[in-house]
């Protein structure tokens, strides 16, 4: 690695006033979507709805989100009559249709004019099958159309394209989320510096400022209303003695070590006491181990937090990128939102041909 790119980056705060502070441009003809990122609306004909089914599709379709000090759900989930629909429902930002084929009733007739030729002949040939769309009625919209064999099928109908209709609005509501992430824009002089020393495009909102820089790794944080957040980036070499044992946690704890609590001896370490989420995945020629749990401070009581990082292997180019998030905010109680917005930041990293 370059020492001048840790010599320029310390030239990154100086200069984040000259940094862009657009807004996100919602535009678009469409009237913008209703409700929150993390709520689905469920909607199915009048006959079908009943406390027992509305319960058991929230009892059976609810999730918790990563590793939280307090759980919170993926998504809220609720169930409604179709004929409910208003101007403002009309918009809800993630609603899902349940459908049967029945040529008398108005939701599927409605739900009809909203498939392709190719989806209306699956729709036919199969007795199941779900359908994505966006932006039907609202802009920043993701719609997720359920085909149902019938009635007492709805349930378990849903559960099988549970995981891929959760995927779906995850992915697409991370632009909702990216949106808060990067309010203020984009720290241009840091991304440049990424892209001159390393072949990378990551964007580091701005606000965050530089806490500490050792050896190859660079350390940032921001200050928020109730909560402090830390966010690093290390590329390192490949090589034979890089260990993917624990999937980063490893690495998370020789990073943690920069981050000294007030007491003498204390730093921060990865809690093992609930375990880690971890997933593993393929982008490109890239692959990304990903890792979510709680930190703690050792030898000390200040507490801790959820964290998220990445330890993606870039074999074509014989390198490690990594890049950790975690927040501190003792006060914050939903912290979902922080690290929803940490998933936005790591989504923009890219390898430059």
């Amino acid at each position: 690695m370059k020492n001048t790119f840790f010599a320029l980056i310390t030239l990154f705060v100086l200069l984040s006033s000259c940094n862009s502070n657009e807004k996100p441009n919602t535009g678009g003809l469409l009237p913008d979507a209703t409700g929150g990122a993390d709520e689905l609306l469920v909607f199915m004909e009048d006959a079908f709805v009943t406390d027992s089914l509305v319960q058991n599709i929230r009892k059976e379709m609810t999730d918790m989100y990563k590793i939280l000090p307090q759980s919170e759900v993926r998504f809220s989930i609720t169930a409604v009559e179709y004929s409910k629909m208003n101007t403002i429902l009309e918009r809800f930002r993630n609603p899902i249709f349940v459908i049967t084929k029945n040529e008398t009733s108005s939701l599927y007739k409605e739900m009809l004019t909203k498939l392709t030729d190719s989806e209306k002949q699956t729709l036919q040939n199969q007795k199941d099958a779900v359908f994505f769309k966006n932006n039907l009625t609202a802009n920043k919209q993701n719609v997720a159309i359920v085909l149902a064999p019938n009635k007492k099928e709805i349930l378990n109908t849903l559960l099988k394209y549970k995981k891929e209709m959760f995927n779906f609005f995850d992915e697409n509501n991370l632009k909702f989320f990216k949106d808060l992430a990067y309010y203020d824009g984009v720290n241009k002089t840091l991304n440049k510096q990424f892209k001159e020393f390393h072949g990378l495009k990551f964007d580091v909102p701005n606000g965050f400022v530089l806490a500490k820089n050792e050896n190859n790794l660079v350390l940032l944080r921001k200050e928020d209303v109730k909560s402090t957040l830390f966010l690093a980036i290390d590329v390192m070499e490949y090589n034979d003695t890089i260990s993917y044992n624990n999937l980063g946690i490893e690495k998370f704890n020789k990073t943690g070590k920069l981050l000294d609590g007030e007491t003498e001896g204390s730093y921060v370490v990865a809690d093992t006491t609930l375990g880690f989420d971890i997933e593993k995945s393929l982008k490109n020629d890239l692959v990304i181990f990903e890792n979510a749990g709680l930190w703690i401070m050792q030898n000390d009581y200040v507490g801790g937090g959820p964290f998220v990082n990445q330890y993606i292997i870039d074999n074509k180019r014989k390198r490690v990128i990594y890049l950790q998030a975690m927040i501190y905010g003792p006060g914050e109680k939903k912290k979902k939102k922080y690290m929803r917005q940490f998933e936005a930041m790591f989504s923009t990293l890219e390898i430059l041909d």
